[in-house]
């Protein structure tokens, strides 16, 4: 999975077949998932290059925990959406949070997020964000994958400060087998810096997504919601 900056996404759907009503601003509510999922792929496919294929992966997806949004689900990630948008239009500092809910009715009914769907699950605990996930596999091309699935459950802490990301993996279970602490801990010695390089490179190709990113001050979990907060004027 790539690391590259996700692209300004469209805000979310209100309803089932209602349709995007801007595609000019950006909505960083989308991109949590994106980048929680990058972290979730680089721990199975590098842990896999080190450990028996068969131990690891399974030949069909697990069950991931299933998640119906309900009407106020919608407006709650439309009010997130809104106050996002507004701090941007307006220059402002803002602070908006959101709930796993929150982030779950993004997955469910994000226009962008559809690769995802009953696939990914998300949990936050405090200041941990938990990922439940069934991944196919194919896509790597690795020898021996193409029919397998990597059913992976990661916590791990998640930051965006200073224009740059930390990630911190704190456990991972891959087929319910733990990955050992040790190869987490290699892993984050490298993981944060090399995606940051990406993202950067990324946004030297794409002005529109570095002039969103610019007006960006913090991303943080705390007290169990995901808390964005805009610059504003200095």
């Amino acid at each position: 999975m790539s690391s590259d900056p996700p692209p300004v996404p469209q805000p979310p759907l209100p309803s089932d077949g209602a349709k995007p009503r801007s595609k000019n601003h950006g909505c960083l509510i989308a991109v949590i998932a994106f980048f929680c999922l990058a972290a979730l792929g680089v721990v199975g496919i590098c842990f896999l290059g080190v450990v028996l294929i068969d131990a690891y992966t399974a030949t069909a997806p697990a069950t991931v925990t299933a998640f119906s949004p309900t009407a106020e689900d919608l407006r709650s990630v439309e009010r997130a959406y809104q106050s996002l948008r507004d701090a941007s239009v307006r220059n402002e500092a803002r602070q908006i949070n959101l709930t796993e809910r929150d982030l779950n009715t993004l997955i469910a009914r994000h226009p962008g997020l559809r690769g995802l769907r009953d696939k990914v699950y998300i949990q936050i605990n405090s200041s941990t964000i938990s990922l439940e996930t069934a991944v196919p596999l194919a896509a790597t091309h690795f020898p021996g994958l193409r029919e397998r699935w990597l059913n992976l459950i990661v916590s791990l802490s998640f930051t965006y400060e200073g224009g740059n990301f930390a990630v911190d993996l704190q456990s991972a279970t891959a087929n319910h087998r733990d990955i050992p602490d040790a190869f987490l801990e290699r892993l984050n010695q490298t993981f944060s810096r090399s995606m940051n390089e990406k993202f950067h490179e990324g946004l030297n190709r794409d002005l529109t997504v570095a002039g969103f990113w610019l007006q960006i001050e913090s991303i943080h979990a705390e007290e169990s919601k995901l808390i964005i907060k805009t610059r504003g004027r200095k």
